[in-house]
């Protein structure tokens, strides 16, 4: 019996066949079709999706630059906040002390009238060197000669010697 019932099988199989070509219908094409569709847009999705998380991974590496740039600031800024009131302090201190030097110096650069004055009248003994020194000088005529044998030299010493002098501040000639 059993060898009855593999000679049917066998028969039975060979009737049939392994030839899909007779057993594709149109539901099975249209399947084979829809399998296609999905395949495709399965392959778009995960473009898609890498596209998305490519993305995130830019902003999250730009929000990580952000963080790191608000952390120097954080650490910096006190530094230079600190840096400026130490400045400050510094300047409010040296203040009094540059003052007091500049007064100090400044006094020492500046001649008094009496100075000036004897500078003046120095320059203005000696012969002149400059074109405006000279017109300001003035230049005596021919003085005869004086009884002794003084020369016009001494004339001219004796016409500068007449300029006024400015009194000096402590009263003295």
């Amino acid at each position: 019996m059993h060898r009855a019932c593999l000679s049917m099988l066998a028969f039975t199989v060979l009737m049939l066949g392994c030839d899909l070509r007779e057993s594709d219908t149109p539901a099975s094409l249209r399947l084979v079709e829809l399998q296609s569709d999905q395949n495709r847009r399965m392959i778009e999705l995960q473009h898609g999706l890498q596209e998305q998380q490519a993305a995130i991974h830019r902003g999250r590496d730009e929000l990580e630059r952000e963080r790191q740039r608000l952390a120097v600031e954080r650490i910096q800024a006190p530094i230079i906040a600190e840096a400026i009131c130490w400045t400050g302090t510094l300047l409010c201190c040296l203040a009094p002390v540059l003052l007091a030097w500049g007064l100090v110096h400044h006094e020492n650069r500046e001649p008094d009238a009496v100075g000036i004055t004897d500078a003046i009248v120095q320059d203005l003994r000696s012969p002149p060197k400059s074109v405006l020194i000279s017109a300001l000088v003035r230049k005596p005529a021919e003085a005869p000669k004086a009884i002794g044998g003084k020369n016009s030299t001494s004339t001219q010493r004796n016409d500068l010697n007449d300029v006024p002098h400015c009194p000096h501040p402590d009263g003295s000639p």
